[in-house]
């Protein structure tokens, strides 16, 4: 009693009597087609799995946010009574830099409020409103106790 199945990627058929198993390659047209439209699909699965993986790591340095916010501080801690330009200029250009990835957010976001904690006298109103003042819709109001991975949105 002889039953087909697959193994390999190639038809394998087993004899139940003695165990063996026997293997041929694809002999005609269509399973030489069928064949190669396995390991395309096989290979896309592949490289869309890396894809995914690849995009979920952040791109986005600590440094990189601090250095666009840093012009932001004397604002933030009621030193400076207006909103500098440049302040504005560092918010518009970290959210252009991570607008197309949530990884990238939810790190910035992270810098932010490790950072935030960190300067004295800092007013978390001021911080709240800074993406707004800007122009600028996070879709969350960050502040020094946000937790990023739970409000940061897609």
């Amino acid at each position: 009693m002889k039953g087909p199945f697959k193994r390999g990627g190639y038809l394998g058929v087993r004899d139940i009597r003695n165990t063996s198993i026997y293997y041929f390659a694809p002999n005609t047209k269509r399973e030489r087609e069928v064949m190669a439209s396995s390991t395309r699909m096989m290979i896309l699965v592949v490289v869309l799995a890396l894809a995914l993986i690849t995009s979920t790591e952040a791109a986005i340095s600590c440094g990189t946010v601090t250095s666009n916010l840093i012009k932001c501080v004397p604002y933030l801690t009621g030193k400076a009574s207006s909103l500098p330009a440049i302040c504005c200029n560092g918010v518009k250009t970290l959210y252009g830099a991570t607008k197309n990835s949530r990884a990238d957010r939810i790190t910035a976001c992270n810098c932010v409020v490790r950072t935030a904690k960190t300067i004295p006298n800092i007013n978390a109103a001021s911080v709240s409103s800074l993406p707004g003042k800007c122009g600028v819709n996070l879709g969350y109001s960050p502040s020094p106790t946000t937790n990023c991975n739970g409000y940061v949105p897609w």
